[in-house]
C-alpha cells in the first residue's frame, strides 16, 4: 500500500477543515436564525456558558467589541429571559452576567 505524501495529507486535511468549518459556520448561523438571536447575542451566551458568571468586560474582551455594544446585546438576551444580571458579592458597583435556565435550555440544543 503506497504511502500518501505529505502535502497530499496537508491538501487533505485543508479540505477537511474547510468542510468542517462550513458546515459548522451554517449550522450556528442557522441556530441563531431559529432562535431569532444575533451572532453577537448567541457569541455572548456561548462565553457565558463556557466560563461561568462573568462580568461584561470579559465578554467584550472575547467577543472583542466595546463594553457599551456588550451592554447593548445583553439588554435584549434579559429582555428573552435568557440572561440576568445580578450584583458582584465582590463588588456591589459590578455586576455579572449568568445564563438562566432558559437560556441553558436554548444552548443545549
Amino acid at each position: 500500500m503506497a504511502r500518501p505524501n505529505t502535502d497530499e495529507l496537508v491538501e487533505a486535511l485543508k479540505a477537511w477543515a474547510m468542510a468542517f468549518m462550513h458546515q459548522s459556520m451554517h449550522r450556528t448561523i442557522q441556530f441563531a436564525k431559529q432562535h431569532h438571536l444575533s451572532m453577537s447575542q448567541l457569541g455572548a451566551m456561548l462565553h457565558v456558558n463556557r466560563t461561568g458568571p462573568c462580568a461584561v468586560a470579559d465578554i467584550s474582551d472575547d467577543l472583542g467589541v466595546t463594553s457599551a455594544a456588550v451592554s447593548q446585546v445583553l439588554d435584549r438576551l434579559v429582555d428573552e429571559g435568557l440572561v440576568v444580571r445580578t450584583e458582584d458579592p465582590s463588588d456591589r458597583r459590578a455586576k455579572r452576567i449568568e445564563l438562566t435556565r432558559r437560556g441553558e435550555d436554548t444552548l443545549s440544543r
